[in-house]
């Protein structure tokens, strides 16, 4: 059987969020874990065969970055700000409407229950992650801003 582990503020073991759990029978393989912290996040997503990022907004959305960097296929929000940008519309994450508890669950499950589909959406999201956000093309664009910074400088001194 699966665990849910539950990650974030509000989350924490004996908090708000496992009380409502509770109250309601819905405790059985879950796991109040609450915040995670930066250097604890490498070992949490070692734990993971699925991330699901529910949230509703989000600019860079950094903890997808991370899950996909180590190697943890995603589920996240098809209208959430910048999330289908970081996962480029789809390509390297399954993206849902994470107002319907049903295609989240859905979206988190065809994952669990497909090996193949899961790994290959693992390699597909670390690829074009490493191709569009690796050090390699970070570097290039930085020099093409001072390139393009120098040019203007120069051509406002003439």
């Amino acid at each position: 059987m699966a665990t849910l582990r539950l990650a974030g503020q509000g989350h924490e073991s004996g908090g708000k969020a496992e009380l409502w759990a509770r109250e309601r029978g819905l405790t059985e393989g879950v796991e109040f874990i609450g915040y995670v912290a930066g250097l604890d996040v490498p070992a949490f997503l070692a734990g993971l065969t699925v991330l699901a990022h529910p949230s509703r907004s989000e600019s860079m959305a950094m903890a997808l970055v991370e899950a996909i960097r180590a190697g943890v296929p995603v589920v996240a929000g098809k209208n959430s700000g910048g999330v289908p940008w970081v996962l480029d519309e789809g390509q390297s994450g399954v993206l849902v409407d994470i107002n319907s508890p049903t295609e989240l669950a859905g979206g988190i499950l065809s994952l669990l229950d497909n090996d193949a589909e899961r790994n290959a959406l693992r390699q597909r999201a670390f690829n074009d992650l490493s191709e569009r956000f690796g050090i390699d093309k970070i570097v290039r664009l930085y020099e093409e801003q001072y390139e393009t910074a120098l040019r203007r400088a120069s051509a406002d001194n003439r």
